[in-house]
């Protein structure tokens, strides 16, 4: 039953192959992560059932208690700005001398973003390889 948690669905579903998914029916949820913070859903009634149903994410809720470790991926982007001083013909070659000259000028962040890449559990982190500090 390795992937799978205890979930409970929450509202009525046919499935495409005309089998129902009733409200309050408890079944055995997998994601399975896509890439850039997407995951697909997988459901089943019971660790024998050898068809899964796909899901949304909100056509189900785990149960409570059933708890798991989770890795997330944050991005932080720092922004500051700086005026810089060229001597130039035109705009554009200001800009281009502008950019060359940056690197010798020293930057105190001034404001920051926090952006979530995606969040994994032990065994997607564990089956996709993905490096992360944690």
């Amino acid at each position: 039953m390795k992937n799978f948690r205890k979930a409970i669905i929450k509202k009525n579903r046919t499935t495409y192959n005309g089998n129902d998914l009733k409200k309050d029916d408890k079944v055995l949820v997998m994601e399975k992560f896509e890439g850039h913070s997407r995951y697909s859903y997988y459901a089943k009634f019971n660790e024998t059932d050898t068809h899964c149903y796909r899901l949304t994410r909100s056509e189900f809720e785990y149960l409570d208690g059933d708890e798991e470790t989770f890795f997330v991926s944050i991005t932080r982007t720092e922004y500051s700005s700086k005026t810089i001083e060229v001597k130039a013909k035109d705009r554009k070659e200001a800009e281009k001398l502008a950019m060359e000259d940056i690197g010798d000028y020293e930057f105190k962040e001034s404001d920051s973003e926090y952006k979530v890449d995606y969040v994994l559990t032990q065994s997607q982190k564990d089956e996709f390889s993905l490096s992360t500090q944690v």
